[in-house]
């Protein structure tokens, strides 16, 4: 991937685009050493190199950053390299440039991958790609695999110690996986008492004395809210040290930098007694952060130069869309907003979203008038699901000191009520019988992976979730056929997720389903027919607008289960997520969430040579 660049010398970190000429930022990293060098040798006295300023611009058509606004470029610890996820061509996946290049090499195995990062040394670039934990040699060669991550990982760093750390998300803490590969081991714990929700973006400090981190409790909506802490490599002692920030980062010349609501942070501070030095300040704003994740999107080398994508707070718009069989789309919603999930009502009239923001919350979508209104009001109210006739809908959230399964009368007519508290784990609730006595939902465990449960109503009591397909492998999705006689579910026992019929509620006779992977299988309403979907892997990637296939499968249930060959219905640029697609109940089509890029992904790279040394001129540390 071809860069065009733009330079300027004016003293701010947000510049004009100039005119485009062909000169790789690399090249200017070189020009300036090389400056520098012969002022320190024609002048008796040293004085500190001159920070400059210029942007990097991708092709017309290509963008920066993937879905959903993971971390996306790194610099390695000398300068030399950047890694870069970018879209060119509609295929996103992971570039590095070194120093004298002009372009970027896209590097093998990395479709729709994110979270870069180096190792010390920078010889090799580690990522989460195709849902394993990578590392890649700068010199060439294919991805080693280090780990498989069936959770969502977020940030990443290769500490000097042998193990890559990585930020996570509930129940599990900080991980760490061995820089040769291996099982991921524990290296922080969420707190009860606090009611610590999450432990993300990890780095080692200095000496390796201290771990940093992002922690964030249920009472904070946003990252922007979250603490940065520190806990000791030795004797687990845990410090509080900046209030409200995310992606804490340490460079040599004796900052933290962090980010709040965007905009780029920094405090003088000590690594080896992990102590700030003094009150932060902004130091450059307008760097894209999504603060629901609490990724932003920028890199500082060991050398002091910043790279970063400007942009601001950016939670992902979205949109939902209606398609019909032969893949024709109409748009349901005038306003796009950042739908995470969504599940259809019984009778289709309504969608029950989840909708990020400042606050996360359900909210009920009147299809026909394009009209929402929120439904929820706590912590974490989110992934909804229906009752079978359409009177309730349940989701999870953080209650008290944990998180539980939730259900509300659709009408108002009653309070929020508890149905089972999962303590530690989040519970995604999947699809309730037609008849409505058993609710499916998946829990997430403490090896990271998830497990199906069933919550059953049958007796009239309050219902109590319990293992329904009880294997090692991972199971988060579930949907009972209509006649109630069969179950359909993915797994990834075989190595990959793909698609499972078995017999309900005794899961035997299983049949595989999907034959090149496949993930949330769906029956039709008569149950002749089951959808799933099949996305892009990281050896082959797609062009985002093929980037998700709807296929189907015609099925019998009776008097046995027979299966056809699976069949593509149709391709698009669709958002994955916990309840990301929903059948209507009339046959007739289908609903997404649809992803708002190339438009929402920038083309600029911005970069700032030298800016350590004038971090040290405004900000000095003693």
């Amino acid at each position: 991937m071809a860069f065009q660049s733009g330079s300027s010398a004016e003293p701010r970190d947000v510049v004009p685009q100039t005119r485009r000429h062909r000169t790789s930022w690399m090249v200017a990293i070189l020009a300036a050493s090389l400056g520098a060098a012969v002022w320190m040798i024609g002048c008796s006295a040293v004085k500190p190199a001159r920070t400059m300023r210029f942007s990097s611009t991708l092709p017309v058509g290509d963008y920066f950053g993937g879905s959903g606004w993971h971390p996306s470029i790194a610099v390695s610890p000398d300068g030399a390299r950047i890694a870069y996820v970018a879209t060119h061509n509609g295929v996103t996946q992971l570039y590095l440039r070194q120093a004298g290049e002009w372009d970027g090499r896209p590097l093998p195995g990395t479709g729709d991958a994110h979270t870069p990062f180096f190792s010390p040394d920078g010889q090799w670039v580690g990522a989460v790609a195709g849902g394993k934990l990578v590392k890649i040699p700068v010199a060439g060669g294919a991805p080693v695999t280090l780990a498989p991550i069936p959770y969502e990982v977020h940030g990443a760093c290769w500490a000097a110690d042998g193990w890559i750390y990585i930020g996570t998300e509930a129940p599990l803490g900080v991980l760490k996986v061995p820089v040769a590969g291996g099982m991921p081991l524990g290296a922080t714990g969420l707190d009860k008492r606090r009611r610590e929700t999450d432990h993300r973006f990890p780095e080692v400090l200095p000496g390796g004395k201290w771990l940093l981190y992002a922690a964030r409790h249920a009472d904070q909506h946003t990252f922007d809210e979250a603490d940065i802490e520190a806990i000791s490599m030795k004797s687990g002692e845990r410090r509080t040290i900046v209030k409200a920030g995310t992606n804490p980062h340490f460079i040599p010349t004796g900052h933290l930098v962090f980010l709040r609501a965007g905009v780029l942070m920094a405090v003088p501070f000590d690594p080896v007694k992990a102590q700030v030095k003094g009150t932060p300040v902004a130091v450059v704003e307008g760097v894209i952060e999504n603060p629901r994740i609490g990724a932003g999107q920028f890199s500082v080398s060991a050398d002091g130069s910043l790279v970063y994508l400007q942009g601001g707070v950016t939670f992902g718009e979205r949109e939902l869309v209606f398609v019909d069989r032969s893949g024709a789309t109409r748009v349901l919603t005038a306003k796009q907003r950042p739908y995470r999930d969504f599940t259809l009502s019984p009778d289709g009239r309504l969608i029950a979203a989840t909708i990020e923001g400042e606050v996360t919350d359900t909210w009920i979508h009147d299809i026909a008038r394009d009209a929402e209104t929120r439904f929820t009001s706590g912590a974490e109210r989110r992934t909804p699901a229906w009752s079978a006739d359409g009177k309730r809908v349940f989701y999870y959230g953080y209650d008290k000191d944990g998180w539980s399964v939730f259900w509300k009368p659709l009408d108002g007519s009653g309070a929020e009520e508890e149905l089972a508290d999962m303590e530690e784990a989040p519970a995604w609730p999947g699809f309730m019988s037609r008849d409505g006595r058993a609710l499916l939902v998946a829990v997430a465990t403490t090896s990271g992976r998830r497990a199906s449960f069933m919550m059953s109503f049958a007796n009239g009591r309050k219902p109590f979730p319990f293992p329904l397909i009880a294997t090692p492998s991972d199971k988060d999705w579930g949907q009972i056929s209509p006649d109630g006689g069969w179950i359909a579910f993915n797994s990834d026992e075989s190595g990959r997720q793909e698609v499972y019929v078995a017999t309900f509620p005794g899961i035997e006779s299983k049949v595989k389903i999907s034959t090149e992977g496949g993930r949330h299988p769906q029956w039709s309403a008569n149950g002749r027919e089951l959808y799933y979907l099949e996305g892009a892997t990281a050896e082959n990637p797609r062009p985002v607008s093929q980037r998700v296939s709807l296929m189907s499968v015609p099925v019998e249930t009776t008097p046995s289960f027979k299966a056809g060959t699976p069949h593509m219905l149709f391709q698009g640029p669709f958002f994955s997520s916990e309840h990301d697609y929903a059948v209507t109940p009339d046959g007739k089509g289908f609903i997404f969430i649809r992803e708002s890029q190339p438009e929402s992904g920038p083309g600029e790279l911005k970069v700032v040579l030298n800016w350590g040394d004038e971090l040290k001129r405004r900000m000095p540390v003693n």
